[in-house]
């Protein structure tokens, strides 16, 4: 299995098919597995929080969301950039959750994220069945959020918090959650056009690049 090094961390090169592939296998295989979502910001601030580097490293499979990532991987393909701007594993996953009639649940940081990732996720599939959500604050907790999740199991939970709060509760709570897949997504998953692919992040994007592009010229990466 041929690996990528990205600012001094580790992980599987997969394409979206072989991605899949093992998601189908996940979903059946009894134990929980968890799909990391990469960003260029996640990458940006893990020079800062330890928790990003680890749970990458221990992820399942790690999706880039960005070509800066790809292209910093040493990957350049014109297929894998494909892959990556029409967010094929998200809609890939979404369709395999709707036709195993598979129950999802959805964890955000405010009511706002919430919605818009269920508008999204319901966007993309209409069938999908939302079995649960809940909303951390101050008042709900992590733990909270598993007892919810636990007396439901759902087959997948998608989880949407900023980097690093969406790694710490991975790392905290994985070890507890009765699910077949945890989803630890970017805020790129809501970022899409109607027919699923990435919106471009215009300014705000630009400059993060820039600074991730400095960033990776001091490092460096690359596939082994």
């Amino acid at each position: 299995m041929k690996k990528i090094q990205l600012l001094g961390f580790e992980s599987r090169d997969l394409t979206v098919r072989e991605s899949l592939h093992l998601t189908r296998e996940y979903l059946g295989n009894g134990v929980l597995n968890v799909v990391y979502y990469l960003s260029d910001e996640s990458l940006i601030a893990a020079k800062d929080f330890n928790e990003i580097g680890q749970c990458m490293q221990e992820s399942d499979i790690t999706i880039p969301v960005s070509l800066s990532i790809l292209h910093m991987a040493g990957i350049t393909s014109k297929s894998r950039e494909t892959e990556t701007t029409r967010n094929l594993y998200l809609k890939g996953l979404l369709r395999l959750l709707s036709r195993g009639h598979k129950k999802t649940y959805l964890i955000t940081d405010s009511a706002a994220r919430l919605e818009e990732l269920t508008s999204v996720l319901k966007m993309l599939q209409p069938d999908l069945e939302v079995a649960g959500s809940v909303v951390l604050n101050e008042s709900i907790r992590g733990e909270d959020a598993v007892n919810e999740i636990n007396g439901i199991i759902p087959d997948a939970v998608i989880l949407l918090l900023a980097s690093p709060e969406r790694e710490r509760f991975v790392l905290e709570q994985k070890s507890k959650i009765n699910a077949r897949l945890l989803l630890s997504a970017s805020d790129e998953i809501v970022h899409v056009r109607e027919d699923g692919t990435l919106k471009p992040g215009g300014m705000r994007d630009w400059i993060r690049n820039r600074i991730f592009r400095r960033l990776a010229g001091n490092v460096g990466g690359g596939a082994q």
